[in-house]
Order: structure tokens, then C-alpha cells, then sequence
């Protein structure tokens, strides 16, 4: 009898390679930044899918605990977490442009506003409704925002929109995470007396926050109400390579799995290109995972790989599914062995901090930029 598979049934996991995420590291981060933070209420940044991780099997973990708001970037993602069961405050940080407003209306989503076309199309949206908006000015990230100069007309909008109702005012710190720049400050006072031109209007919002997880440590008084972590809540700290925050727990390891061994002599070439050519006789481990699954092809010749709780350098170019690792010094590897890339073995642990350093970017894209192809386990 032939095996028949429903097009419903799920694809069973055959290859070694998935992330692991520690939901249980992941409440233990919340809840130290929450006992950190006295009063201000805490904005959890999940937007990207939770940065790679999945938006809602971490705002399913987190929602049951102090959480004021989850902040996405797109309405899309704000919808997928309310098909998901998610029912806490929903912020649409990057607000939207020709389309949505309807969207948001009918599924709670706070929308952030910052041009006449959101306060027009968002009004007309929720009809006899009156919705909460956040009003996000531009203090000097020169990215989304209100012009500092466009304030005053812009509130003449706002305030015409009589079911509107400025729930929040906010900002985004372009250096927060270099404390001595003096960007910080200049936006800082930009922001309050914007702030300042809202409340001689009567406008007094009960949400006002402009530090994310950089600005979280570095400005502790800057007379916000909410903050908005992000990369805090998942264990790493924006502060930069070797630095870790007390309390935290790093929440995902990204593992993958030896598919074969093999010996060769002194003066052999690895992978594409032969960019890499063995200086002794050599043992090379082929491993489960490549750009696709991304892993940077920048590291070729650069990256390091946990196996048998050794350091295991990359060796070749980086492969589509596939990379090399030279494991000479470790010569019990096996196919089979599991290869952590982020995470911990055997006493060592490699960041995402460290990889992103050796590829020359930052540990946001390196956790974003893992695959859908990618399976994500969750540990409770």
C-alpha cells in the first residue's frame, strides 16, 4: 500500500539543522529588565518574527506577564500575532503607507502616525470609533517622524481628528548605544520640548518613550513612562561584543550537524574556488548548514564552529546548504556530531556577537537573517 500524506500534514525535520529557543531564558530576561526598570512599562520589540526567533511563540510566552505593548514594524506582522491568539496592545512601529488603516481599525492595532495621510485615511477608517495613535517625531534619526519645524501644523491635524486620540508621543535615539555622542542630548532636548508643545496644547500622553534596549541602559532618567527592548529581551547586549548584562540569558542556539569526514593530504583545495588549501594533512568535516540558511558567505575562511566542545575554524568558501570545517585538531568528530554555530558546548559558547563581528555586520542581522528553512524549536 502506498503512503498517502495529507498536503496538510507537516514536513517531518530530517536534516540537523534548526535554532533552539529558551522561552524560559527568554521570561527570565523580561523579568530582570522589569525588576530594573521601576515603573516605566516595558514596549517588547518583536517585529522581523521576534528577530528571527517567532514573533508568536515569544509574544505567547511573554504575554501573561507585565507586558504594556508588543512592537512590531509592519501591519502585517501586527495581524499575523492576532491570528495567533495574541490579544495585548499591538504598536505599528513603522506605520503604513496607501493601505491598512482598516486593518488596524478592526484588529486593535495602535498605529504610529507621522504624516497628514495616516491622520486623514486613519480618521476616516474608524468611523464613530475612537482609537489610540502614537505620535512619533523626528529628534534627529532623519529616518520616520514628524519634523520638529512641521509640529505645530501637524498638530492642527491631529487635533481636527477628534477620533484620534494621542496615546503615546515617541522618538528613536540614533546613538544610544554610544553614551558620550552628543547626538544623544541634542535629541533628548528635542524631544522634550516637542513634548512641551503638545502639553501647552492639552495634548498629555499617558505613553511617552524614546529609548530602545541601548538607550535602556545608558539613559535611565530621561522622564519616559515606556521604554522598547529589543535585543535585551533575546540575551544579547547592543553595548557590543563581550559585553554581557547581568541576569540575561542568551535565548536562541542555532545548531547544525556533521554529514561526513574526510581525510586529505597536505596541498588540497576546499570548496569553490579553491581559496583554501590545506597546509598538512587534513581532516575535513562537512557540515548541515550555508547562506541559504544564512550563514554569511563573508565567513569563508573566517568563521568558527562548536563541535565537541572545541572551536572548529571554517575552512573554504561557504556553500549554498553546506561549509567545511577543518577539525584536525579534534579528530573524533564523527557524522552525526552536532555543530553548534551560536550557542554553547563543552565550556564554550559563541555569540551572535562574534559572528557578526567576524562578518563585519551586527548581531540584529545575523539573528534576522537565519532562514524560514531554519526550523525553530521551543524549550518552555
Amino acid at each position: 500500500m502506498s503512503d498517502q500524506h495529507s498536503s496538510l500534514d507537516p514536513i517531518p525535520r530530517i536534516r540537523g539543522t534548526h535554532a533552539r529557543v529558551d522561552l524560559s531564558a527568554l521570561r527570565n530576561n523580561f523579568q530582570t529588565l522589569r525588576e530594573r526598570l521601576g515603573t516605566r512599562e516595558i514596549l517588547c520589540v518583536i517585529k522581523a518574527d521576534a528577530y528571527g526567533l517567532g514573533a508568536v511563540p515569544v509574544a505567547r510566552a511573554l504575554e501573561p506577564h507585565d507586558v504594556a505593548m508588543f512592537g512590531v514594524a509592519l501591519v502585517e506582522e501586527g495581524l499575523a500575532l492576532r491570528r495567533g491568539g495574541v490579544r495585548k496592545p499591538v504598536l505599528v512601529l513603522g506605520g503604513t503607507l496607501g493601505g491598512g488603516y482598516r486593518e488596524m481599525v478592526a484588529h486593535d492595532l495602535t498605529p504610529v502616525v507621522f504624516t497628514r495621510e495616516h491622520v486623514q485615511s486613519l480618521s476616516s477608517a474608524a468611523g464613530g470609533r475612537t482609537i489610540p495613535v502614537h505620535l512619533k517625531v523626528d529628534t534627529g534619526m532623519n529616518r520616520l517622524g514628524v519634523a520638529v519645524d512641521e509640529l505645530d501644523s501637524f498638530l492642527d491635524a491631529l487635533v481636527a481628528a477628534r477620533n484620534l486620540q494621542v496615546d503615546g508621543f515617541m522618538s528613536h535615539l540614533a546613538n544610544a548605544d554610544e553614551p558620550g555622542h552628543p547626538l544623544n542630548e541634542r535629541q533628548v532636548e528635542r524631544f522634550r520640548a516637542a513634548l512641551s508643545r503638545l502639553e501647552a496644547r492639552g495634548i498629555r500622553p499617558r505613553r511617552i518613550h524614546l529609548s530602545n534596549s541601548a538607550g535602556t541602559l545608558t539613559r535611565p532618567s530621561l522622564g519616559e513612562t515606556m521604554v522598547r527592548p529589543g535585543l535585551l529581551l533575546y540575551g544579547l547586549s547592543p553595548m557590543g561584543p563581550g559585553r554581557m548584562e547581568e541576569g540575561l540569558r542568551p535565548v536562541l542556539t542555532w545548531c547544525a550537524q556533521v554529514v561526513q569526514v574526510r581525510d586529505i593530504p597536505a596541498g588540497t583545495d576546499v570548496s569553490y574556488g579553491g581559496v583554501w588549501t590545506s597546509q598538512r594533512a587534513s581532516r575535513i568535516a562537512t557540515v548541515s548548514v550555508g547562506y541559504a540558511d544564512g550563514y554569511p558567505r563573508l565567513l569563508s575562511n573566517k568563521g568558527v564552529m562548536l563541535v565537541r566542545g572545541k572551536r572548529a575554524p571554517v575552512v573554504g568558501r561557504v556553500c549554498m546548504d553546506l561549509c567545511m570545517l577543518d577539525v584536525t585538531e579534534i579528530p573524533e568528530v564523527r557524522a552525526g556530531d552536532e555543530v553548534v554555530i551560536l550557542g554553547s558546548q563543552g565550556g564554550q559558547h559563541i555569540s551572535a556577537h562574534e559572528v557578526a563581528e567576524m562578518a563585519s555586520t551586527i548581531p540584529w542581522e545575523i539573528l534576522c537573517g537565519i532562514s524560514s528553512r531554519v526550523p525553530r524549536e521551543y524549550t518552555p
